[in-house]
């Protein structure tokens, strides 16, 4: 992923453009910060594909929320094991 300065970009947009088109990804930065992004529109239909399966997901759970672990549930979950005195995993201990 290639990192450009506003000004940079602004200067030299064909080029960037021209590399989105290849599958090139660029970061628009200001002060260091990036405040924006180029990607060629074939990577697009792939962010769109990400998009609704995350949608899915999303409806997939709140559709079952009934039996599923809600997040407090999971947090004591994770927070009793991190509480463990000795917190070495081996395969033994997976039966591997």
């Amino acid at each position: 992923m290639k990192q450009v300065s506003v000004g940079e970009a602004k200067n030299k947009l064909p080029l960037f453009l021209h590399l989105a088109e290849s599958g090139e990804e660029i970061q628009i930065t200001r002060h260091g910060k990036m405040v924006a992004y180029i990607n060629g529109a074939n990577q697009k239909n792939q962010f769109d594909k990400k998009e609704m399966f995350l949608d899915s997901i999303s409806f997939w759970r709140k559709k079952n929320a009934d039996w599923l672990l809600s997040d407090s549930d999971a947090d004591s979950i994770f927070a009793r094991d991190s509480n463990l005195e000795d917190d070495v995993r081996h395969k033994e201990d997976f039966g591997l």
